[in-house]
């Protein structure tokens, strides 16, 4: 019966909650624990955890670039096709002239 916990025990488990919240994007890298500590609250980070939202957030970054390189493209295309009518009305204006 030594593996049974005794629940009436006066020991009292609480649970540490933080305070505000902490993005953790400067951490250090603890080589003797192999964790990631926070270096503004110093909370200890997993780096698994850490890992996963870098790749999360790098990866809608690789997305968004994505997507702003297709509309600079369709900008580019709109702004050839305004010059495009441009040379033409210049070119009617000065045919009207003449």
């Amino acid at each position: 019966m030594a593996d049974v916990i005794n629940l009436s025990s006066s020991l009292r488990l609480e649970p540490k909650r933080s305070r505000g919240f902490c993005r953790c994007t400067n951490v250090f890298v603890v080589e003797d624990t192999r964790m990631l500590q926070c270096q503004s609250c110093e909370k200890i980070i997993d780096p698994f955890d850490f890992l996963m939202r870098e790749a999360k957030q790098q990866q809608s970054f690789v997305f968004q670039v994505g997507h702003l390189k297709h509309e600079r493209d369709q900008l580019h295309k709109e702004v050839e096709e305004l010059k495009r009518v441009r040379r033409n009305l210049k070119a009617q204006v000065k045919r009207a002239r003449t």
